[in-house]
């Protein structure tokens, strides 16, 4: 199976500059279907069959050799899923750093100004012999997620609407999320405006059968994630969405799937966004599976 066969493997092991470069370099040498596609979806296909009966709504699309990937950086972290336990290569938080924290506290979303704390641990909770560390911050309760040295990001009431509950309330509730594959879609109202985030089916240059992650509103379209096709099969699930850098436009935290145990998530936001974008991905946070 094609779909996600590094994932993010590497992406919390990648603390130095020279792993980074490696990983980056190994991704793009292989066939991966992880890495966002931005385009301005100048190729639209109306929708023509083809041969197999696969009726491509985008065509002409990147190649997924060539997706460009988001520089890896170290200004965003989601752990709390996972009560912050983390191995400590992945704890990209370091003790005493001051990052802003999303937290919910009585229906209302802020970002609050925090200090970092990485406290090494005893025991091994994940695959392999690293031990474990435990991320917390100065601020009672847990957060959603952490970023920090956004310039367009500050601290102050956060308007949210959408938010997916962690995997300790995912587990003591049986709730079930089974991900967003093709023709489901998902609605968001915003300062009068209507975002739709939906899963189409797509064409790359060189033939591939994509599924593809569309963001729209009014006539403005972008494809921001990409996946080799396969049917019934999710591309992922959202965890967040709302206005996180509080310039009336949506922004996204999304979790592509993976098949190698491991999680991940990128953050998008509007306020970072080329000409004629709607979002940029403009981080990646993930842990390693088995």
């Amino acid at each position: 199976m094609k779909r996600w066969i590094f994932s993010f493997l590497v992406f919390p092991i990648a603390l130095s500059v020279g792993v980074v470069a490696i990983y980056l370099t190994t991704l793009r040498e292989a066939k991966v279907d992880h890495c966002p596609v931005s385009t301005s979806l100048a190729a639209v296909s109306n929708e023509q069959p083809s041969k197999t009966g696969f009726r491509a709504e985008f065509d002409a699309l990147p190649n997924l050799i060539d997706a460009e990937y988001p520089d890896w950086n170290e200004r965003f972290i989601d752990p709390f899923r996972f009560d912050g336990i983390l191995r400590e290569s992945e704890a990209v938080a370091r003790s005493g750093q001051t990052w802003l924290a999303l937290f919910e506290r009585k229906d209302k979303y802020e970002l609050v100004s925090v200090t970092a704390n990485v406290k090494k641990l005893k025991t091994v909770s994940w695959p392999g012999d690293e031990p474990d560390v435990r991320l917390s911050f100065n601020k009672p309760g847990i957060p959603i997620f952490a970023l920090r040295d956004f310039r367009h990001v500050r601290t102050g009431e956060i308007q949210t609407l959408y938010l997916r509950p962690s995997e300790v309330e995912i587990d003591r509730r049986g709730l079930e999320f089974p991900g967003m594959k093709d023709g489901d879609s998902k609605d968001f109202y915003l300062n009068e405006k209507k975002y739709v985030l939906r899963v189409a089916k797509g064409v790359a240059l060189n033939g591939d059968r994509l599924s593809v992650l569309v963001l729209e509103t009014g006539s403005e379209k972008q494809i921001i994630d990409s996946h080799f096709f396969e049917p019934d099969s999710p591309v992922g699930n959202l965890l967040w969405a709302g206005d996180l850098d509080r310039d009336g436009k949506l922004d996204l935290y999304f979790e592509p799937f993976t098949e190698t145990g491991g999680f991940g998530g990128f953050l998008f936001l509007s306020s970072e966004a080329g000409d004629g974008k709607m979002v940029r991905n403009v981080a990646a946070f993930g842990v390693a599976g088995c």
